[in-house]
């Protein structure tokens, strides 16, 4: 009997386990053999750490948030808190990761919740990614999160991609947010 094949990350080299998406170290994409995995044309690539999130103003009625999509760049997004209506905007030029910071862990998401009660609400500390495709298409994936992630009350199952619309609900844990970009940019 022959030994499964590790997938080794091309980011960080570490051998992951057969059948991984992202590699359990740097959450690096890891390629997969054609056929095994639907593409998402994303390149293998490590997180963001240099970009950051704005707040802005707490946009309250369709119109504004209309107003704020059509103030977006082509590789922002646009989440909105849905219990406070605060707005965070972030740069998904090749992926961004929504969870919550933890002191003195190396890995960091991008997008740190816990202002919002990530912790209260059961986000995990690296709980959805979120990719653009080579094409443009927002796809969004569960990093296998304690308390789970729906899209538009439809759960998903982890590291299974699903392509993301503007006006979008999320749910992570029991955080609800919704997500606006500028579509087919």
């Amino acid at each position: 009997m022959e030994a499964p094949k590790f997938a080794k990350c091309p980011t960080c080299g570490y051998e992951n386990l057969p059948g991984t998406l992202l590699c359990v170290r740097c959450y690096s994409l890891i390629e997969q053999p054609a056929g095994e995995f639907p593409p998402t044309d994303v390149p293998p690539t490590g997180l963001l750490g240099n970009q950051a999130s704005l707040q802005l103003p707490n946009p309250s009625s369709e119109d504004e948030h209309q107003n704020l999509i059509g103030q977006l760049d082509p590789d922002s997004i646009a989440l909105v808190v849905s219990d406070t209506k605060e707005t965070l905007i972030v740069q998904v030029a090749t992926q961004a990761v929504l969870g919550r910071y933890t002191p003195n862990n190396p890995m960091q998401p991008l997008v740190d919740l816990t202002a919002y009660g990530a912790l209260e609400r059961g986000v995990s500390r690296m709980h959805v990614i979120i990719r653009r495709t080579n094409t443009g298409l927002l796809i969004i994936e569960d990093m296998a999160s304690s308390n789970g992630t729906s899209l538009n009350d439809l759960r998903l199952a982890p590291y299974a991609p699903a392509v993301i619309r503007p006006g979008d609900r999320l749910r992570l844990g029991k955080l609800d947010l919704e997500i606006y970009f500028n579509e087919g940019m």
